[in-house]
């Protein structure tokens, strides 16, 4: 198996992401850019798009696995 996937808990994570850095940059942002960081984790959260993208036989598979790569490599290395 290469990995297991849970879309209720990564819808979760990242609306809890959407929150956080909204707060963060609230201050230095517009309502307008502030919508926008909605738009984007909404997009991404949604678990139609999350149960596309991490289907282990998808059409997103190499894309994935280029990913999890470069992933690996920044947190060898570090970065992250």
């Amino acid at each position: 198996m290469d990995f297991t996937y849970d879309g209720a808990f990564l819808a979760g994570a990242l609306s809890g992401a959407c929150n956080v850095l909204k707060r963060l940059v609230a201050q230095h942002l517009s309502e307008k850019s502030l919508d926008r960081i909605d738009n984007v984790f909404s997009y991404f959260g949604d678990r139609e798009f999350l149960d596309a993208a991490f289907k282990a036989a998808g059409p997103h598979r190499e894309l994935r696995e280029v990913i999890v790569q470069d992933l690996n490599i920044l947190l060898e290395n570090n970065v992250l």
